[in-house]
């Protein structure tokens, strides 16, 4: 009923599972704590970022705290972004989830053994718990390889401030035969663009989360389809409770339903709302990430020799292997197709050459371009444009 609802929202997402699950990951990967050649290198990287930055875009630059952090660190900065922005998700899910339950146990018409009244504040335990252990397994893949605080382009953190981490930058550069110098300063344009994009447009943090939270509210899962499934799972769980009627062990519910997780049972029918926030959310990702590129290339493409080819080295590695990628596919089936991020880096670079810089980057404090728009720029601009010479329409 409502009053569970309304009680247990704080634990739809333990994020001190998602924190503990992550953290054990890292250390399994391995934390080298931050030493001072690090924190000046890193340093020096981020200042001859910023330097090139000032020319490409009209954001202004942002100092660094910790110019070097840790994988753990990394965590340490991002749980909480992390954390309310997925939030809503396990709302949506755990509240679509009881309501199934309820609806089902009411269908038996009172058959049910008095054991079956906790089942949906039991299994709403258990789907928070299951995708906080699912979110803090990525989030623990991405304190190792992320390059920076802002690596994933995710307007999530309160606080931004550029950071690299120099272990994942190793990592990256291992195998290269790239000066380590390049490899650092390429990382650092990126990390400081984002920033300056994020710290200047302070209202894309609540862009995406409202996205998101749109998206968790339309998650309702479809009884009918489902019925035949959901019927077998509640059989077997009351054959067990029968079996064993002092059972106080949620276990074999557990594994009933983590079962019938993993066979779709719970895979949330798309409704129209839905598809139109994975649009919205999908575009604003291909966008910042479209834009970092085509400021990065404006700053560096002449002054960084390797530019073209580390590109397209983190294109790839973000293709076969990226967390954030897995995460958005978990959760949401949502991927930011490269031909997106393509489209928007020709996106901005098309509204530069026609229109300059200024006016490119102030489309960000306007409306954002639709996924139709995307691929036309100059009609996006006729559209939002003003005419100098107001006399024609006279």
């Amino acid at each position: 009923g409502l009053g569970a609802t309304g009680s247990d929202n704080a634990s739809a997402l333990p994020k001190e599972v998602i924190r503990e699950v992550a953290k054990r990951f890292i250390q399994a990967q391995g934390s080298t704590p931050i030493g001072a050649n690090d924190q000046a290198k890193c340093e020096e990287a981020l200042n001859i970022a910023n330097t090139w930055l000032d020319q490409a875009t009209l954001f202004p630059a942002v100092t660094s705290d910790h110019p070097a952090i840790s994988p753990l660190d990394w965590l340490n900065i991002t749980i909480e972004g992390w954390h309310s922005t997925f939030e809503p998700l396990a709302t949506g899910l755990t509240e679509a989830v009881t309501k199934m339950v309820e609806e089902a146990t009411s269908a038996m018409q009172g058959q049910v053994p008095a054991q079956l009244g906790p089942m949906s504040q039991i299994l709403r335990s258990f789907i928070g718990g299951m995708l906080a252990t699912q979110m803090g397994q990525t989030i623990g893949a991405l304190a190792s390889s992320s390059k920076g605080a802002h690596d994933a382009a995710l307007p999530i953190i309160e606080n931004f401030k550029p950071s690299l981490s120099p272990q994942a930058l190793r990592k990256f550069g291992a195998e290269l035969q790239i000066p380590e110098t390049e490899i650092a300063i390429y990382f650092a344009l990126r990390e400081a663009a984002t920033v300056r994009l994020f710290e200047s447009n302070p209202w894309l943090v609540a862009y995406m989360k409202a996205a998101i939270a749109e998206y968790g509210k339309g998650i309702h899962i479809d009884l009918d389809e489902i019925q035949r499934q959901a019927e077998e799972s509640m059989r077997n769980i009351q054959e067990n409770l029968e079996a064993n009627p002092d059972s106080e062990n949620p276990i074999n519910l557990s594994a009933e339903f983590s079962l019938a997780l993993n066979n779709g049972l719970f895979t949330p029918e798309e409704t129209p709302q839905q598809a139109a926030a994975l649009e919205k959310l999908e575009t604003a990702l291909a966008l910042i990430d479209g834009w970092i590129e085509e400021v990065i290339n404006l700053a560096a493409a002449d002054r960084l020799p390797s530019i073209a080819a580390l590109s397209e080295l983190l294109r790839r590695e973000r293709v076969s292997n990226s967390p954030i990628q897995q995460l958005f596919k978990a959760l949401f089936n949502l991927e930011v197709s490269p031909r997106k991020v393509r489209e928007a880096t020709f996106f901005w670079y098309e509204i530069r050459k026609l229109k300059g810089l200024d006016a490119r980057d102030k489309i960000w404090s306007g409306l954002l371009p639709t996924a139709k728009e995307l691929t036309d720029p100059i009609a996006f601009v006729s559209s939002t444009e003003i005419p100098d010479d107001l006399s024609g329409l006279l």
